[in-house]
Parts: structure tokens; sequence; C-alpha cells
């Protein structure tokens, strides 16, 4: 049995987390701040990567976001600063298998998302036809994914009403039938949904608000991280 955790949407903000320990810890993206007034680094993918190897888990597996501009500009250095961690494994739209607790794992994932903010600027933005080549890339076979967008109809609603998920997506889950599925980017949408086949969680720690020099996040109201039981993957 697993004791899993996830997050997402941490926007620098990640030292504030608390988190309880366990087998496997997934980030689904924006890991860092966004503000308009401060330039990304790739000292902060390191400290980043460093905080994360302090955590009390045996693996720990993450993704970019659309604000996570450093990772697009420097993807050579963030390959060297994750190589320095056995435990830590970063995905760009590519699988990983690992065998954690006698269980045994294929994990896809990426910085993959569909809606976009227009007011700052943003990375990894992915034509329809582009993201449906990356999907093409997901084996069968595969237990869990992890995104940065959902897809379209699961822990999805924007505070507008709007559904922001990828259709492409979720089509692609429901012919794959993967255990799981983990993302986050909207914020509001943050919690857990499930089908038959899959579990779909917006790991999402930050609710939504207008008060910060980014947007979408107030930075003095961390709410959650998504602690998943052992049994939903054993």
């Amino acid at each position: 049995m697993l004791r899993t955790t996830f997050i997402s949407d941490l926007h620098g903000q990640y030292q504030r987390l608390k988190l309880p320990g366990g087998d496997l810890l997934l980030c689904c993206g924006d890991i860092l701040s966004s503000s308009k007034s401060q330039k990304q680094t790739v000292q902060q993918i390191s400290d980043f990567c460093q905080w994360l190897n302090n955590q009390s888990y045996s693996v720990k597996i993450f993704v970019a976001g659309n604000h996570d501009l450093i990772f697009e500009a420097e993807k050579d250095a963030v390959k060297t600063i994750v190589s320095q961690y056995s435990q830590i494994y970063y995905l760009l739209f590519e699988h990983v298998e690992l065998n954690i607790n006698g269980i045994p794992l294929k994990i896809f994932g990426g910085p993959y998302y569909q809606y976009y903010y227009s007011q700052v600027k943003q990375c990894f933005k992915l034509t329809e036809e582009k993201r449906i080549e990356i999907l093409n890339k997901i084996d069968p076979d595969t237990d869990i994914i992890i995104t940065h967008g959902p897809p379209k109809g699961f822990c999805d609603i924007s505070n507008q009403g709007n559904s922001c998920g990828c259709q492409n997506l979720v089509g692609k889950i429901i012919e794959i039938k993967p255990r799981l599925c983990a993302f986050g980017h909207i914020h509001e949408a943050g919690g857990i949904q499930a089908n038959d086949q899959t579990w779909f969680i917006n790991a999402s720690i930050m609710e939504v608000g207008f008060h910060t020099d980014y947007v979408n996040v107030q930075t003095t109201q961390i709410t959650r991280n998504w602690v998943i039981e052992p049994n939903l993957l054993e």
C-alpha cells in the first residue's frame, strides 16, 4: 500500500507547507512565484529540489506548470539539478517506471494544460495538434497521469462557472483507464472526483485571490494538501 500526497500551484510558497510524509509525493506544477517583480532563476529550481529532497517520502515526482517559465527556458539546467537526487523525478512528457513498497507503477507526466490566462506570460503553451501528439505517447498500461491542467469535466470548474479542462485529455483517460490522474491549475476547483476506473485529483493548495501582483494567487491563504489513503494505490 502507498501513502501518497498530492500538491499543486505552490507559486513559491512551498516552504510554508507542512507535509505528513509517506511513500510518494506528486507535485503538479506552478512551483515558483510568478510575481512580475521577481524574475525566476536557476537557483530557485535548485532551492525547490533541495526542499523536495528534504521531504519525508520515498519518491518525489514533479512536473512544471504554465507559470514556471525558467523550467522551459533552462531545460538542461533542470535535468542537471534533478540528476543530483536519486529520489526525485522531473517529468517532461515522459514515463517513469518505479517499484515502491513492492508496488510497480508506470507514471506519465508533463506540463500539459489547455486553459490560458491572458494577463501574464505563459510557458509550455501547446496547440491542440501538439497536445494530441503528446497524449498519443502515453502507454496504455500507465497507472498514473500527472499534468498541470485538468481533464474536461473533473475538478475543472472556474469561479465563473466555466469548465476549463481538456476534452482530449479526458478522452485518453477514458481510453486507457489509469488508476489516477493528478493535476492542478484551476485553484478554485481543488478536490477529488472519480469515475468507474480512475480517481481525479485537483491538488491545488491555493485559494483564488485578486490582491497580489500575479494572477489568481492569494499567498496568505494556503488551505490544503491532498493526502490519499493507501487503498487507492494498492
